[in-house]
């Protein structure tokens, strides 16, 4: 099926809190005017508002699957292109880099604390082999940002596990 916009509806209302699926619809089967072409996302599984809200943060848990089937979740920041294609910054030898070398398919939650609101996704995950790309995630990613009162590097930074690499995500189910 080749998936080009989806709807956002809510998916559980517990409370307040509002966790948020997209229905993807076929290509084929979209009207001119429900195109999603202002931040060229005309190939992605992401629909504008999962892009708006994806674009609003910097902070998700992503899940993956090893050889064995065990689950694992971290949290990661990312950066997500014009496009929709989402990237990380890990270290080789961490766990959700072996995963994915194993079981390309993993999930992204992102959470708004202030409207209680969630992302989450499904996405094919790869090595990001584009140096440019490369070098401006690892820039967007690695700059200091501010926790209460101070203002600290991400956690990558200090790991070591082999060498930074880039993954890029590919929304597959929003």
């Amino acid at each position: 099926i080749d998936f080009h916009q989806s709807n956002i509806l809510p998916d559980k209302n517990e409370g307040d809190h509002k966790i948020f699926r997209s229905v993807l619809s076929s290509k084929s089967a979209n009207r001119a005017s429900d195109k999603v072409t202002a931040m060229n996302l005309d190939d992605s599984a992401l629909d504008e508002e999962a892009y708006n809200f994806l674009r609003l943060h910097e902070l998700g848990v992503i899940a993956t699957i090893n050889r064995t089937n065990a689950l694992h979740a971290a949290a990661v920041y990312y950066s997500i292109s014009e496009k929709g294609i989402i990237h990380i910054l890990t270290k080789s030898k961490t766990n959700k880099a072996r995963d994915i070398i194993s079981q390309q398919l993993v999930a992204l939650a992102v959470y708004d604390e202030q409207t209680l609101a969630t992302v989450q996704l499904e996405a094919q995950a790869e090595l990001e082999t584009d140096v440019l790309v490369i070098k401006k995630v690892y820039t967007q990613i690695t700059r200091s940002r501010k926790h209460g009162s101070t203002i600290k590097k991400p956690p990558v930074l200090s790991v070591n596990k082999g060498d930074f690499v880039v993954i890029r995500l590919t929304p597959v189910l929003a």
